[in-house]
């Protein structure tokens, strides 16, 4: 919260400016990441378990929406409880 309030004096859309490149990058990266290691040990998991492909495909896009969620809340600037 103190972080918060000195934000407030300062000229946000510039600060947003100067941090939107860097936050790209990382929310990228991120994301090639957060979508790479689930499908790897979801294909493991299925070659061991022999799952249905529906469910390695529901569980890619419930870790897909929640690496947007941690992302979005990265880029806002509050942390998901």
């Amino acid at each position: 919260n103190e972080f918060k309030g000195e934000l407030n004096n300062v000229n946000i859309p510039y600060i947003l400016f100067q941090a939107f490149p860097s936050l790209l990058d990382i929310s990228l990266s991120l994301l090639g990441m957060l979508v790479e290691i689930p499908q790897l040990m979801l294909t493991y998991v299925n070659n061991v378990l022999g799952l249905p492909w529906w469910f390695t495909s529901g569980m890619t896009l419930i870790m897909l929406i929640y690496a947007g969620i941690k992302i979005y809340y990265i880029i806002v600037g509050r942390t998901p409880v």
